[in-house]
């Protein structure tokens, strides 16, 4: 906290701060404490705690009776929120993401930025158009992480009417709508920070996410390729330019890429866990596994990297190994929607179907708006023989992402075995007819299941009208089928 700040929150006239200033400054043998984190990207960050930190958590730890809101309330009622230095203290603590996400019962983030946004500061508040915005953004978080997605986006595009030129709103809100499944107003939303800000690194590579999700693959490669022009060693666009490459069948391209990237910064994580997938592809899951485990070695409770060994135990028959591996990550982060999914394939495969059954449902209960966990258990329904349950799983995540190949994979085959010969078409027909359809290798699978429906119905001249659109994308299995049913 500035020592401006501080002095008011105390009530320290001119002479005591004096002393003050006298008496300590230039005194820096104060013990303190190095601590290792890392972010959203897998990047370690120093931080460095002095020894008053740690005591200050301690004492509110005991302290119960200690309103930490009351305490940050009257302190804003000192502060000159005209004052940039005073201002980015309360920007220092608003503007972190992650406390709107953490369980502190000592904090209550909705009453403080309630309190400034609409208390009687909130005339002061606004002198400070980066508190102001920042404040915004973290009412914009906690409507998120309380499960509340549409009055999510709805505040943060009321307070862009007002301020249309925060790049940083712009930025989280074209997230959101990603998640929301509206790729066209993100890319919008994207082009406009660009148009405001042509150089901006992040809305960047945000574009090319939204142009994968939309495969899209040459319009990403484009943007992040540009990307890689204006910042040669931009860690996070060489992984994704990775993933770009993957999807393209350009395993060589990926990996040279993912090399060069730890070149760069050893320590990374998220290469190492993109070379695994690589090697996966390329049944090196020796190989693999060898990478995952280096990973493991510089941090021991990464779950990506546990998930991934859990997949490659999986291909290798272990389940065992990977049930213990999925069930320590749990262990580790309870609320983790990756180990859940992947631990119920291993209990399908394992034949346990209401322990998988089980375990979705509690993953969509953490988070509804989930594409994976419908999908498993629409194929866990139609095991169990409940197509109806089985279609409407897997309708609910066409309604999610109706460009979903698998949603529309499972719904095939359960129209298959409810000889609903007219639905398999029209629906077929209206997915490959939407604006965003790209085919990729994802998309053999409900092509292959389409086929089959044809096959079982007759349809021989909608199956030739498939090929003759698709022939030459279509994998060895499609073509023998075809060849062998339709010609």
């Amino acid at each position: 906290m500035p020592f401006g700040v501080l002095s008011k929150v105390v009530g320290a006239n001119d002479e005591q701060q004096a002393r003050f200033l006298e008496r300590f400054r230039g005194l820096v043998n104060e013990p303190i404490i190095v601590d290792e984190r890392r972010d959203d990207r897998g990047r370690k960050h120093v931080h460095v705690r002095s020894k008053h930190e740690i005591i200050s958590e301690i004492f509110f730890r005991e302290h119960h009776d200690l309103s930490v809101n009351e305490l940050l309330m009257d302190c804003c009622d000192r502060m000159d929120f005209g004052d940039a230095i005073e201002s980015q203290a309360l920007v220092n603590i608003f503007g972190a993401k992650k406390n709107y996400s953490a369980e502190n019962t000592r904090i209550d983030f909705k009453q403080l930025v309630a309190f400034l946004l609409e208390g009687h500061l909130r005339d002061q508040v606004a002198l400070s158009r980066k508190l102001h915005a920042t404040l915004y953004l973290g009412k914009f978080w906690l409507l998120l992480y309380q499960n509340r997605p549409k009055e999510a986006i709805a505040a943060l595009e009321s307070f862009l009417i007002e301020n249309p030129r925060d790049l940083h709103s712009r930025t989280e809100l074209a997230k959101a709508y990603q998640r929301a499944g509206k790729f066209d107003k993100a890319e919008a939303m994207l082009l406009e920070v660009l148009n405001l800000k042509s150089n901006d690194l992040n809305s960047r590579t945000e574009l090319a996410k939204v142009y994968q999700k939309q495969s899209k693959l040459d319009k990403a490669e484009s943007i992040l390729l540009k990307l890689l022009e204006l910042d040669a060693n931009n860690l996070q666009a060489r992984t994704e330019l990775a993933k770009i490459y993957q999807r393209q069948g350009k395993l060589k391209e990926a990996e040279a890429l993912l090399l060069q990237s730890l070149e760069i910064d050893t320590n990374q994580l998220h290469p190492r866990t993109e070379l695994a997938k690589i090697h996966q592809r390329q049944g090196k899951l020796k190989e693999a596994e060898a990478v995952l485990m280096e990973l493991l070695q510089l941090e021991p409770n990464d779950l990506q990297a546990r998930t991934e060994l859990a997949k490659i135990y999986q291909r290798q028959g272990k389940l065992k190994d990977a049930e213990a591996r999925l069930l320590q990550n749990l262990k580790i982060e309870p609320s983790h929607l990756q180990s859940h999914t992947e631990l119920s394939k291993v209990y399908q495969r394992q034949g346990k179907l209401k322990e998988a059954e089980a375990l979705l449902l509690q993953s969509l209960e953490i988070d509804a708006n989930q594409l994976h966990p419908r999908i498993e258990l629409s194929k866990i329904y139609q095991r169990q023989g409940k197509l109806v349950e089985a279609a409407q799983r897997a309708e609910e995540a066409l309604a999610i992402d109706p460009l979903n190949v698998h949603a529309l994979s499972e719904l095939l085959a359960v129209w298959k075995r409810q000889g609903e010969r007219d639905m398999c078409v029209r629906r077929f027909e209206e997915f490959i007819s939407q604006p965003g359809f790209r085919f990729s290798r994802y998309f053999q699978a409900p092509v292959f299941r389409f086929f089959q429906c044809c096959k079982a119905f007759g349809l021989r001249e909608s199956a030739q009208q498939v090929f003759e659109r698709f022939g030459p994308e279509l994998d060895e299995r499609n073509l023998q089928f075809y060849y062998d049913n339709f010609t």
